[in-house]
Formats: C-alpha cells, structure tokens, sequence
C-alpha cells in the first residue's frame, strides 16, 4: 500500500513541478520496491 502512496505523490509532484516532492517520494519508492521484490524472491512474506 505505501507503494502505491509513493507512486501517486511522484504524480502529485510532477503536475506541481514540486522537485522535493518529486525526489523524496522516488527515493522511497524505490528502497519499498527493493524490499517487495527481495520479500518476495526469498519467501518472507
């Protein structure tokens, strides 16, 4: 779910041209995929 907030706040930031936004939200998003993708690949979940 917090994937998907990230993802939509990076839309949010880019209609607003709003770059800390833009950045911070990315950056997050990207360690939470890192982490789904790793939770998934080794059977955490």
């Amino acid at each position: 779910m917090f994937l998907i907030n990230c993802f939509l706040w990076i839309i949010y930031g880019i209609l607003r041209v709003d770059w800390p936004i833009i950045i911070g939200n990315s950056l997050a998003f990207t360690i939470v995929l890192i982490e789904t993708v790793l939770k998934i690949k080794y059977k955490v979940i």
